[in-house]
């Protein structure tokens, strides 16, 4: 209204203002805060508004089952980070401008990290509002500590194996128990240790343990334990799977047995990963949180198993190394007993010639040191040959056997009782002069008259034709100068009739002895003829020790000592049939005898196994050929057959063992008793398989003939077989 100088109405003035602008606008803003907010819903990112106070007024993303309204944006971040973002949002409003901000959010009970951006806004109605753009970069962060961890423990595992690898057998368990504690340390975890299976798996012992400082040991607790007492968990392991449990409420109801044990252990988190070898569970290596549960990334027990695998390897070697210190003490052992029977009488249990051979330079060289006179008392039983040729040789060897006590009763402590050969007897007598050993000997025969010698049925009476060696009375030069004199004086009594007591000086004084004799002492030809008549019957009687001491293996392998028989057979009648000489042929008998002897070195644990052997066991069943030879080569006897035991596995195409000959490179005699040993392998029940027919064994073993077998041998072997198949039917 527009009045006039007297102020009366003039005029009226109307300001008209259009609505439908207003109307549009309002229409346009609300169509693009709908195209904004369903274009950032298809964003990968948050995209969150709020107001300053930090209520949500919209998300992209849901947050809380739908209750994200009005829920405070304070609300969902961790505890620890609250503080900094209201300061960023503060100083974003004041100044304003964009803030930066890392935080720790959890949505829908998840956790994510969220690198955020909060940018200030004023909205049509002229109100503060802030818009938070912020991008989850969990997964990014969990690979690059994933990363982090992987690096880690490939410097770990590398520093463990290469000192797992040169280390010394004495210091395995040492770099085990180091290994344990880096281990443990990269897990975070209070316990490791590792359980290994005995007794065929049925139970179980802690063996190897660490634990971090303030931590109770359970080692000594947990040894010998069935495996029933943790029923869950070996069943897993057994079965080649990882055990990983976050917290003891987890566990399943079949784990009742595990519960109560680590419950008394005070374990809240638990990691168990199998340790093999060789396809074979030796047991497990496990990780015990004790203090407080840990939440082990997914990554953590894939990285443990190669530990365990790498703990195996050291575990295996360390088993094999055991196993050949056991083998090495077995085989000494051995060694000792097989140079006892070669040193002993395997008929009177005294020594033998050979060991009188090895003593008598040493007591003739320290009775010189030592300026002390040494004499030997040598027996022979006048007309023994009698008393076998009347009773029998059983007979005889009774007689023998208690004449051998006698005397071993009748010599001062610290004499030597010899059996030299057949009836003859030797008294090795430190520190006796000549004297001393006369009156010995002439005792020795006076007793030795008076008992019977015999059995029930029949009693004998014996006479002793006694020499009396000594030194420095007699010509002694070197040791055996006491055989030689002592022999030829047993010559000049035997001719005298025999028994009789008689020393050099005696004999000479008994007119016994003639000129040109008392110059040359012996007849040398005589005497060699002697000696090799001797060494020869020692031979003989240690090769017999030796044959008896191989039945030892039947003991064990009760296969084993009759397939010997029938591989002796058949390599016999092989080499008959090649026409080869008879001194060959019973080479051939003696190595086929003896071929399977370093089975005494191998475990009985592999030789009685009734399932088919693994590759370790077949490894160490291809040592007996060595071992067999390594037993024999002591005794210049059996120089002779020991390549053909060695060699017996060899084969044809050069693929055998142990030192993959071909052809003809394998001694004939190896070959033939291949083709006799494979035969009754194949014809004889295993524990882990029936015997084949002789038609079938046959088959086979024509099959194999230029591969594994010499052709030529394999066709007189055929030959062989059929004919005694032939006369059988």
């Amino acid at each position: 209204m527009i009045k006039d100088a007297r102020g009366k109405a003039e005029a009226y003035m109307f300001v008209c203002r259009d609505l439908s602008v207003t109307e549009q606008a309002k229409a346009a803003w609300s169509r693009a805060q709908a195209l904004y907010r369903t274009l950032v819903s298809q964003l990968s990112d948050w995209v969150i508004e709020t107001d300053t106070t930090g209520t949500i007024l919209f998300s992209n993303k849901p947050l809380d089952s739908g209750k994200d309204k009005r829920k405070s944006l304070f609300s969902l971040l961790d505890k620890s980070c609250r503080a900094l973002v209201r300061g960023v949002i503060a100083e974003a409003v004041e100044k304003n401008r964009p803030g930066q901000y890392d935080a720790v959010v959890t949505v829908k009970g998840k956790t994510a990290r969220l690198s955020g951006r909060v940018i200030p806004l004023i909205d049509q109605e002229q109100q503060v509002r802030l818009l938070h753009v912020a991008t989850d970069y969990s997964e990014r962060r969990l690979a690059d500590e994933q990363l982090q961890r992987k690096g880690a423990f490939e410097r770990i595992i590398a520093g463990l194996s290469g000192r797992l690898m040169n280390s010394k057998p004495e210091a395995v368990e040492q770099e085990i128990q180091e290994a344990l504690a880096a281990l443990g340390g990269f897990a975070g975890a209070d316990r490791a240790y590792i359980f290994l299976f005995r007794d065929k798996g049925t139970r179980v012992d802690n063996t190897y343990e660490w634990c971090a400082p303030g931590i109770k040991p359970q080692r000594r607790r947990i040894q010998n334990v069935g495996v029933e007492a943790f029923p869950w968990v070996v069943g897993k392991i057994k079965k080649k799977q990882t055990v990983h449990v976050g917290r003891m409420s987890d566990l399943p109801a079949a784990a009742a047995a595990e519960r109560r044990e680590w419950a008394a252990q005070r374990i809240k988190s638990l990691i168990n990963v199998p340790v093999c070898c060789q396809g074979t569970v030796l047991g497990f290596l496990g990780f015990d949180a004790v203090r407080a549960e840990v939440e082990w990334p997914e990554d953590v027990p894939v990285l443990l198993q190669v530990g365990g695998d790498l703990l195996a390897g050291a575990l295996y070697r360390l088993e094999m190394d055991r196993d050949l210190a056991a083998l090495n003490k077995e085989l000494l052992q051995t060694n000792l007993k097989l140079k006892q029977l070669a040193l002993k009488d395997s008929l009177t249990g005294l020594y033998n010639h050979r060991y009188f051979q090895d003593v008598i330079e040493s007591e003739y060289d320290r009775a010189q040191r030592q300026n002390q006179p040494l004499s030997i008392i040598m027996l022979d039983v006048d007309y023994f040959k009698s008393i076998n040729d009347v009773y029998g040789h059983q007979f005889g060897d009774i007689v023998l056997k208690q004449l051998a006590k006698n005397l071993g009763q009748m010599v001062r402590k610290y004499d030597t009782v010899v059996r030299f050969g057949g009836e003859e007897f030797i008294i090795i007598t430190p520190g006796a002069n000549r004297k001393v050993a006369l009156v010995l000997a002439q005792r020795l025969q006076e007793v030795i008259k008076l008992e019977n010698f015999g059995n029930d049925q029949h009693k004998v009476k014996l006479k002793l034709s006694v020499a009396v060696t000594s030194f420095p009375d007699d010509k002694i030069r070197r040791g055996s100068d006491f055989i030689r004199i002592a022999d030829f004086l047993l010559n000049k009594i035997k001719e005298m009739g025999g028994d009789r007591v008689y020393s050099y000086h005696e004999l000479k004084s008994a007119g016994g002895l003639a000129a040109q004799e008392e110059e040359d002492e012996a007849d040398v030809a005589h005497l060699k003829e002697k000696l090799e008549k001797l060494t020869k019957r020692s031979n003989q009687s240690l090769a017999e020790a030796i044959f008896a001491f191989a039945k030892t293996i039947e003991i064990k392998d009760h296969y084993t000592g009759e397939h010997v028989e029938r591989t002796v057979h058949y390599a016999i009648e092989i080499a008959k049939s090649l026409q080869l000489p008879e001194a060959e042929v019973e080479r051939i008998r003696q190595a086929a005898l003896l071929h399977d002897l370093g089975k005494i070195g191998i475990s009985e644990k592999i030789l009685m196994k009734k399932a088919a052997l693994t590759a370790a066991e077949y490894e160490a069943i291809k040592k007996h050929p060595q071992i067999g030879v390594d037993i024999l080569r002591p005794i210049q006897f059996f120089h002779g057959i020991l390549p053909l035991i060695l060699h017996h596995h060899e084969r044809w195409d050069g693929a055998g063992y142990p030192y993959r000959l071909k052809g003809e490179e394998n001694p004939l005699g190896a070959r033939i008793i291949a083709v006799a040993d494979t035969f009754e392998a194949l014809t004889a029940d295993r524990r882990y398989r029936k015997a084949c027919s002789r038609k079938r064994a046959i088959q086979e073993i024509k099959r194999n003939a230029g591969t594994q077998f010499d052709p030529a041998v394999v066709k007189v072997f055929v030959k062989i077989v059929e004919h005694e198949d032939l006369l059988q039917t």
